[in-house]
């Protein structure tokens, strides 16, 4: 469902109880910097999903069903050229003009820019934990 503001930047999204004690957020902040580019929501998550991170703008940024299938709304795949990569995407560069103005590229890069090796070591912190919940049998 379309948001009423954009969610385009350098945001925070912060983890439910649920998701504080998730195995797939062990060893991981309950709040956390992330990189937000979407201007839709998940209005209403499935009635057995499990909403384990929320935003201010976004009441459902993660969720689990069942005990494999995870969900995420904000991004955690970056690397150092992410932001400018995804800049030269026409509809990406038209949605973040439009919600953080002309030099929103360039204020969105400088604020991601120390904040990398954190996006880094939470992105390989996530896969880590992932890769050992598909691993245990039964689970």
């Amino acid at each position: 469902m379309p948001q009423r503001r954009a969610e385009i930047g350098i945001l925070d999204v912060e983890l439910t109880e649920a998701g504080r004690c998730d195995p797939i957020f062990d060893g991981m902040a309950s709040q956390q910097k992330c990189l937000q580019w979407h201007s839709v929501r998940v209005a209403q998550p499935p009635d057995d999903a499990v909403v384990l991170a929320k935003s201010g703008l976004c009441s459902c940024q993660a969720m689990r069903i069942g005990d494999r299938a995870y969900s995420m709304q904000y991004h955690v795949e970056l690397e150092m050229d992410t932001i400018s990569n995804w800049g030269r995407v026409p509809a990406y560069a038209e949605a973040l003009a439009k919600a953080r103005g002309p030099d929103g590229l360039e204020e969105m890069a400088r604020t991601a820019e120390p904040l990398m090796a954190g996006f880094i070591a939470d992105a390989r912190r996530l896969y880590r934990n992932f890769m050992r919940i598909a691993a245990v049998p039964g689970r």
